[in-house]
């Protein structure tokens, strides 16, 4: 038992692998996987959101993906269900439903199809080089139980052939099992072999192994580190000529009695040069090009050292087992933090997805904490300004510091949308004024969010007055009808009587009572004498529960007094 019950994370687990609920899926991944949402808000500008094309670049994840879903929930389960304990139980989850997908040839979903792609974070890509090894399992399972049923007894022939029967059928004129074509996937057009002028086959090849970043980076370390001397030189060619290595057999048994020139015709036909003929029934003449024929070409070292050897019987150069086992480990050996880390610019990414569905973006002013941009001060435009910065930021090695830097300023614009939706609600409800009647109070919101204190265009009996009468009343009511204070003494319930009687009881009565009064008085009179020149004074006082201040500014006319 974990740290997060049994009914809490079926559920979770159910919207991470969504195929394990069967046909009748709660939250089916989409249909195909894309870097940005599909936004339609109605204040957005005309044509693509200004945020698609930034975000397209951003190496992170498929939308709604599996990766995508993970970090949303991780980021829920550490903020609501436990912390870290909590994340590290779903992580030590989601490996167990990975290994047993293996074991059991089950796709991963959410991830999409095809190699690791490098644009995206080493955690899918890790993902995808899982489902890379799954398809291999399968295909190579298929395969073999195909060629088991359909293989004959003339297999142990092909093993366990001899000199003497190879030449007992050399002398009938036909081929010997060695001399066998195999692994032919289909006629390579109206190309024929140069020396025995027979059909050309394209034969069945291995496929070339897929590789994640961090896999890419490690066997360019192992060729770097060889030099440049002639053993290393040799050593790096050999290493970097398994893939041709494997083509080539395939080649020489798809197509006994080729020689290299039929083989570059077909894999290589740039360096091929055909002389024209008009005999189509005469093996075809040509050469091949310079670079073929320099001395210690590496390309005949290999076809002299290839054997006639068809695909599904080469040492794999993809051993998907090999490979999945590794991708496991390597999943199953991080913590908490390290899955955080390779999540971070998938979090930041969903972020920033969410932020552009806002239609206030294009219309609030940003505040002064946030960058200013040069040529607009609207949320939009800061936003997409911290959006540059998180696509440049998911390319580098993780920084801690700069991604609290970006969490912090994504966090202030969405309180500054927050308070905008927040203030708009409260003063325009669901807007169903007309254009004359919202349009002040439109323009109020905007002064509320740049100021803490603004002037009511009307006064008093203006509609923004109005409105915030009406908003004032309704709180009143409301505090009225679920009142959790403690019984008012005799006093202060007089004092409140008093205050509600003192001339404005309207307007107390409206907004409720009040928490403190402040008095500002001014006035032009000469001073210090009777005859000085007319100087002003100010006087301000504050009337609180328990609490009572005064202040005064006076002056004195010092030409005449």
């Amino acid at each position: 038992m974990g740290p997060i019950s049994v009914d809490i994370l079926v559920p979770i687990l159910n919207y991470l692998f969504p195929d394990a609920e069967g046909e009748e899926q709660s939250a089916p991944f989409p249909s195909t996987l894309s870097q940005v949402p599909e936004w339609t808000g109605e204040d957005a500008p005309a044509g693509e959101h200004p945020l698609k094309a930034l975000l397209s670049n951003m190496k992170s994840s498929g939308v709604d993906g599996l990766v995508w879903r993970l970090a949303i929930v991780l980021c829920h389960v550490i903020h609501s269900l436990g912390g870290l304990p909590a994340a590290a139980h779903i992580w030590h989850e989601v490996v167990l439903e990975l290994r047993f997908r293996w074991d059991n040839a089950i796709l991963v979903p959410g991830i999409g199809s095809g190699s690791p792609d490098l644009a995206s974070t080493l955690l899918h890509q890790k993902l995808q080089m899982l489902n890379c090894c799954i398809i291999r399992r399968r295909a190579r399972e298929q395969s073999l139980s195909k060629s088991s049923n359909d293989e004959v007894d003339e297999e142990d022939e092909f093993y366990e052939c001899e000199e003497e029967m190879e030449e007992e059928e050399k002398s009938n004129g036909t081929r010997s099992s060695w001399d066998k074509p195999e692994g032919r996937l289909k006629r390579c057009g109206k190309l024929r072999l140069i020396k025995t002028n027979e059909q050309l086959f394209v034969p069945f090849t291995q496929e070339p192994a897929p590789m994640t970043e961090d896999r890419l980076e490690e066997h360019a370390d192992v060729l770097l580190r060889l030099g440049t001397d002639t053993v290393g030189s040799q050593l790096r060619a050999r290493m970097m000529s398994a893939s041709l290595l494997s083509d080539m057999e395939s080649f020489k048994a798809a197509n006994p009695g080729a020689v290299l020139e039929d083989f570059v015709r077909w894999y290589s036909p740039r360096d091929w040069i055909e002389e024209e003929s008009d005999d189509p029934s005469h093996p075809p003449q040509g050469s091949l090009s310079a670079r073929m024929q320099i001395p210690g070409n590496m390309w005949k070292e290999v076809w002299n050292s290839a054997k006639p050897v068809p695909a599904r019987r080469q040492k794999r150069l993809f051993d998907d087992t090999r490979e999945a086992e590794q991708v496991l480990h390597w999943l199953a050996s991080m913590g908490p933090g390290g899955v955080c880390g390779h999540l971070q610019p998938t979090i930041l990414h969903a972020s920033l997805c969410r932020l552009a569905e806002e239609r206030a973006l294009f219309s609030l002013p940003a505040p002064n904490s946030l960058p200013q941009p040069c040529h607009s001060n609207t949320l939009a435009t800061v936003l997409e300004m911290i959006a540059q910065r998180v696509v440049r930021l998911s390319r580098q090695p993780p920084d801690s510091n700069k991604y609290q830097e970006v969490v912090e300023q994504i966090a202030e614009v969405e309180t500054c949308i927050a308070r905008a939706q927040s203030v708009r609600h409260k003063l325009l409800g669901d807007s169903s004024e007309s254009h004359t009647t919202s349009k002040p109070l439109e323009d109020l919101v905007l002064r509320l969010l740049n100021s803490p204190e603004v002037i009511l265009d009307g006064g008093s009996r203006g509609s923004a007055a109005a409105v915030i009468r009406k908003l004032f009343q309704q709180a009143r009511r409301a505090s009225m009808m679920v009142d959790d204070s403690p019984q008012e003494s005799p006093s202060n319930h007089n004092d409140r009587r008093a205050s509600m009687n003192s001339g404005h009881a309207g307007t107390a009565s409206e907004l409720g009572r009040p928490a403190g009064r402040e008095y500002l008085l001014r006035t032009l009179v000469p001073a210090p004498m009777a005859y000085s020149r007319p100087v002003p004074h100010r006087m301000f006082a504050v009337l609180l529960q328990n609490e009572f201040r005064l202040a005064g500014a006076y002056s004195q006319d010092t030409t005449f007094c």
